[in-house]
């Protein structure tokens, strides 16, 4: 909720402005406002990097890096899923009822946004749904959507899975429900960007292997360079 001081002045064409005396309005005001200033645009380890600072009131109860609302670039790269990824998944009879299919009645999509504005969107399939009799399964790949040649690919995860009678898929190693949350994003030009939902860019390795390591203390080249962020 944002208030606002409004005055009104109100003109004639025989007297000078009329201003009467402002009052203060609460009011809701939908949508999202949000401004971004640019700290830094330079190379780091030959990598080109830009720390924007970005205040959005859609974040405004959120206690980020520096301060509530305010994110930098490497926090602003989103991960959304369009649903829990380890749920509504279910096992159907094989053809001619032998052994089971995995089946689900929703996409399960990730969507990747970076701070050039560009999205890259991924859906979870199995490789071979219909899996026999066994008791555990192959944990899903993420396909690319839209003739993308971008892969992603999920970091520390059980690459095995089995579906419950509720048909949540689980973690045969914890028990819990499959649910990644950090992911490898390799685009078409050799640029690679590990990510998590909760901090966002966490490594950026470019095609000559020279990387930068982004921590809540500063960015760290491979080749030695570094930017280090200091609060007072």
């Amino acid at each position: 909720m944002l208030r606002y001081v409004l005055i009104f002045i109100s003109f004639s064409f025989f007297s000078f402005a009329n201003i009467p005396t402002p009052f203060n309005k609460q009011a809701n005001i939908l949508g999202n406002f949000s401004f971004t200033i640019t700290d830094f645009d330079i190379k780091v380890g030959g990598i080109p990097v830009q720390v924007n600072r970005t205040y959005s009131t859609l974040q405004r109860f959120e206690k980020l890096d520096f301060g509530y609302a305010w994110s930098i670039d490497f926090q602003n790269v989103k991960v959304e899923e369009n649903t829990h990824p380890g749920e509504d998944w279910r096992l159907v009879p094989g053809r001619f009822g032998i052994g089971f299919c995995l089946k689900t009645d929703k996409q399960h999509t990730v969507n990747i946004s970076l701070p050039d504005g560009t999205t890259e969107t991924f859906e979870y399939k199995f490789a071979n749904n219909c899996v026999g009799y066994a008791s555990t399964y192959d944990a899903p790949i993420l396909y690319a959507q839209n003739g993308s040649e971008a892969k992603l690919e999920t970091i520390n995860e059980t690459d095995t899975i089995y579906v419950n009678p509720t048909g949540n898929m689980i973690n045969p190693y914890t028990n819990k429900l499959y649910n990644p949350n950090q992911y490898r994003l390799t685009l078409s030009n050799g640029m690679i960007y590990e990510i998590t939902q909760l901090k966002g860019i966490t490594k950026i390795t470019d095609p000559q292997s020279n990387t930068l390591t982004y921590t809540t203390n500063g960015i760290q080249s491979s080749r030695g360079e570094s930017l280090t962020f200091e609060r007072d």
